[in-house]
């Protein structure tokens, strides 16, 4: 997998889909997800009336100050990578044994066949206790070669990243067999171990970490409503209300991929000096349209030939308009721009071009995500201002859905959110004996859906006190848990 910048909006959001799908597992009779405009994942499951009881933070979701050890976890999580693969290569049929894991996670507890799981599981024990000892140091640092591949930065692989989801997975089996077993402390201290890993994971570096950060977390709140739906479990409000959040801040990845656009083509900064002659600016023109093309589509070097050929013309077609708007639209002087050579008035505009783009869609992502969708401009006008006025597209090629990757943040908030309405439930069914007629009628706070800033949809059926349905709408993928309480 390359760093995310070539990876088109519909595949981020479909990989993020995937992994949620694969990965779910509740303590529910079942696990659905509908197709088409109207797709929902939807949870059913019971819960047992309670209250939160003293002490109320007896269990950490997140591995506490004084857990912590001083290190690097990275070595750590490469160690458990190591010991899943050495394992997994001397599989006989590696596909049926892992759609039989997955399956697993599919399953009631009450229906998992412990024994077989519990040989899969205890067979992973060495690399899920190296996951264990990474998810307790006190930082992480995957140190890549970031600055050593300078202009082919986009290229660097990130294995290490890709097959943390394959720990998670592992990981989410082991919790859910602990819960079956009745080990509630040993499953929160998985999910304590789980939560570090995809902040670990997401923290820094690229988007796709932060996309598989936020992908191992809801795998992870997946097996918290699962343990919450245990009858044995406590009210674990106040553990959740104090969970780490945002678990991963996305803001760190925009921060370290916003300039990389100068560290794959330096030519474009290079631009803003007045030096070298026609000759020396054609050239540096012809290498960033052949590494942008590489970019694009990896075509076979005589084809390139061909593309240069006409790319290179129509792009020379354009240095009179392209001049005429850097003075019109970014400001530069007439005169200065009138001598430019043309190939370095198109690396000046095209910087200047996508700057103006990357910043514009770079900054809603401060806000709320509710607040930031009225600056994030419709898919339609997007397409048109990353294709029109740069010769070069490079904004095309490079620039992320950010929209859509802020969409992965909020989906990751709103699972926050609805697992707190749910120990809110819990305990208002604890005092009143039923379920509330309404979200306003509990004691403790909900937050609002990140989505809309609106409380979530919540209906309790009219024939029946002890099931209703909890719903946090989105543009994309609407969560709904169907609730049933159980009786004393």
């Amino acid at each position: 997998m390359r760093s995310h910048l070539l990876i088109r909006p519909a595949a981020i959001f479909f990989s993020i889909l995937v992994l949620s799908i694969c990965s779910s597992s509740a303590h529910a009779q079942f696990f659905e997800q509908s197709t088409g405009e109207n797709a929902t994942l939807t949870y059913t499951f019971s819960l047992t009336p309670k209250s939160p009881q003293p002490p109320i933070m007896k269990y950490r979701l997140y591995p506490s100050y004084s857990e912590q050890v001083p290190g690097n976890a990275a070595p750590l999580y490469h160690r458990a990578i190591l010991l899943i693969s050495q394992h997994s290569a001397h599989l006989k049929s590696p596909l049926k044994y892992w759609q039989e894991i997955d399956e697993w996670r599919l399953t009631p507890l009450e229906e998992l066949p412990i024994d077989e799981v519990e040989t899969v599981v205890n067979s992973y024990s060495s690399s899920l206790q190296e996951a264990s000892f990474a998810a307790r140091r006190e930082h992480c640092d995957w140190n890549l070669p970031i600055k050593e591949h300078g202009v082919d930065v986009f290229s660097v692989l990130l294995p290490e990243i890709q097959e943390m989801r394959t720990v998670a997975r592992i990981l989410a089996l082991r919790i859910r067999l602990r819960l079956a077993q009745g080990r509630l402390d040993d499953a929160i201290a998985d999910l304590q171990t789980g939560y570090a890993m995809a902040r670990h994971v997401g923290n820094r570096d690229f988007i796709v970490n932060a996309l598989v950060g936020i992908a191992i977390g809801s795998i992870m709140d997946e097996q918290l409503l699962t343990a919450l739906s245990v009858d044995s479990t406590p009210n674990l409000y106040w553990s959740i209300v104090n969970q780490p959040t945002p678990l991963v801040d996305i803001r760190n990845a925009i921060d370290v991929e916003r300039d990389n656009i100068v560290t794959v083509f330096p030519e474009l900064k290079e631009a803003e000096n007045n030096i070298g002659d026609q000759a020396y600016w054609d050239q540096k023109l012809q290498d960033v349209i052949a590494r942008n093309q590489l970019y694009q589509s990896n075509p076979r070097q005589n084809e390139l030939d061909l593309m240069n050929l006409a790319y290179r013309a129509a792009i020379f077609s354009q240095v009179e308009r392209v001049k005429q708007e850097l003075v019109d639209k970014f400001g530069y002087d007439k005169r200065a721009v009138e001598t430019m050579p043309g190939s370095r008035a198109i690396l000046l505009y095209s910087y200047r071009h996508f700057q103006r783009l990357r910043d514009q869609y770079i900054a809603p992502i401060g806000l709320p995500y509710h607040q930031a969708q009225q600056f994030y401009p419709a898919d339609n006008q997007i397409s048109r201002e990353l294709t029109v006025g740069d010769p070069l597209k490079l904004a095309e090629t490079l620039l992320p859905s950010l929209a859509t990757f802020q969409n992965s943040a909020a989906r990751q908030d709103r699972w926050y959110a609805m697992l707190l309405a749910v120990e809110a439930i819990r305990d208002y069914a604890a005092i009143h004996g039923e379920l509330p007629e309404s979200l306003d009628a509990v004691r403790l706070p909900i937050p609002k859906n990140p989505f809309d800033d609106q409380p979530f949809t919540y209906q309790r059926q009219a024939d029946a006190q002890t099931n209703a349905t909890l719903e946090g709408v989105s543009a994309r993928l609407p969560l709904r848990f169907q609730i049933t309480l159980r009786q004393p």
